[in-house]
């Protein structure tokens, strides 16, 4: 079952980053943002400025639901593994890390429920939701690297396991930077071809638990191995009896 769990894990996550790269590559491949970095002042970035996220969630069905209903799928795994994780160990940090994937989902449904208001402009709940879901996630998501870290302290830990450590932190890094692009170029409400770096936001963000989720199943599937082999003799004392002179 734990097994089962953690494939699931894995490929949901798998489908949640390839389902947003076959939206973002397409808008990313037309966009000159590079040729808007060499020359501003000869690309004209407001004629892309309705690619954000939100603008594909309001006029795409498709997108909308799938992104909706993978995300959600995402916290429930994310759920899981937490609870997994947390098993004989301090209820508080399991009790506000489901709080906060709580306010997670609470945050993407006010974002996804109203866009902009009647006057054309960004809604206030819109950007209140976008709050909520941004600050949720980062601070569930520093959690659950904080569990991982805990649980395999005392783990051996190879190459490979800290190569997805590396990745999943990376992952993240960037997220947060991307991120801090887009909310930086919407606050200067000044055309910076920010949405690219919200869609690289939230892949990076989803790639970052894909890479958490595989490094907890390479240490879980190690720890099993270095417990199970020396369990055949464990507590089992050889006594080798006295030689007795040979008789003559």
């Amino acid at each position: 079952m734990v097994d089962a769990l953690r494939i699931l894990s894995v490929a949901i996550s798998v489908v949640e980053v390839c389902v947003l790269m076959v939206y973002y590559i397409p808008l990313a491949t037309t966009a000159p943002f590079w040729e808007w970095v060499g020359n501003s002042s000869a690309v004209r970035a407001s004629a892309w400025e309705s690619d954000y996220v939100s603008d594909l969630l309001m006029t795409n069905d498709v997108y909308r639901h799938l992104v909706t209903n993978l995300f959600g799928l995402h916290l429930v795994v994310c759920a899981l593994f937490v609870v997994r994780l947390n098993q004989g160990a301090q209820s508080y940090l399991l009790v506000t890390e489901l709080v906060l994937m709580v306010a997670s989902w609470l945050g993407w449904a006010v974002l996804t429920a109203r866009y902009r208001s009647s006057t054309g402009e960004i809604s206030a709940s819109h950007i209140s939701g976008t709050g909520v879901f941004v600050g949720a996630n980062v601070a569930y998501f520093l959690l659950m690297v904080y569990n991982v870290c805990q649980r395999f302290a005392r783990s051996e830990w190879t190459w490979l396991d800290g190569a997805m450590l590396v990745l999943a932190v990376g992952s993240f890094v960037l997220c947060l930077f991307s991120g801090v692009y887009f909310v930086t170029a919407v606050l200067r409400r000044v055309p910076a071809f920010g949405w690219l770096f919200e869609h690289a936001s939230f892949v990076f963000f989803v790639a970052a638990h894909l890479f958490l989720f595989v490094l907890e199943g390479l240490m879980c599937q190690q720890e099993g191995v270095n417990t199970a082999s020396p369990s055949l003799f464990k507590g089992v004392r050889l006594v080798v009896p006295p030689r007795r002179p040979a008789s003559t």
